[in-house]
């Protein structure tokens, strides 16, 4: 297809949202939700976030695809992102006290958001490092 048609389609498309979404607004500016204005909005809402983030995903893997000498670094942070992830849930604790379990938190719970931390503390480490290298690089030029 050509792009310059994808562009109009998306034109009409975002047009289309967009005049929806102003006459919903409209109607709940007015005090008009006797026919489900508010739960009509929200769906759309929600129809226009999961359409705009499949396209934007499905358009990057694409150009991510066909262009993979311009991706290197992406996929070097990609799989450096991998392996933080990958460190950091095996550092994490599984351990549930009785008090998260009685707040309905799993095994699994806990060690995903116990990876999660040891992600940002090892990111940050990574910062911290890079920020410093790049300030003392600057003397050796």
């Amino acid at each position: 297809m050509d792009m310059k048609k994808v562009g109009l389609i998306a034109n009409i498309l975002k047009i289309a949202i967009a005049a929806i979404g102003a006459i919903l607004c409209f109607k709940i500016i007015a005090g008009d939700e006797s026919d489900g204005t508010i739960s009509a909005a929200l769906g759309i809402s929600m129809v226009a976030l999961y359409l705009c983030a499949g396209i934007a995903i499905i358009f990057g893997l694409i150009y991510f695809v066909t262009n993979l000498r311009k991706s290197k670094g992406a996929l070097i942070g990609l799989v450096g992102l991998g392996i933080v992830a990958a460190i950091s849930f095996s550092m994490a604790s599984s351990e549930v006290t009785p008090e998260w379990s009685a707040m309905g938190v799993t095994e699994q719970i806990s060690q995903a958001s116990g990876a999660g931390i040891w992600a940002v503390i090892l990111l940050l480490g990574v910062a911290v490092i890079a920020s410093i290298f790049s300030e003392v690089s600057k003397f050796f030029k």
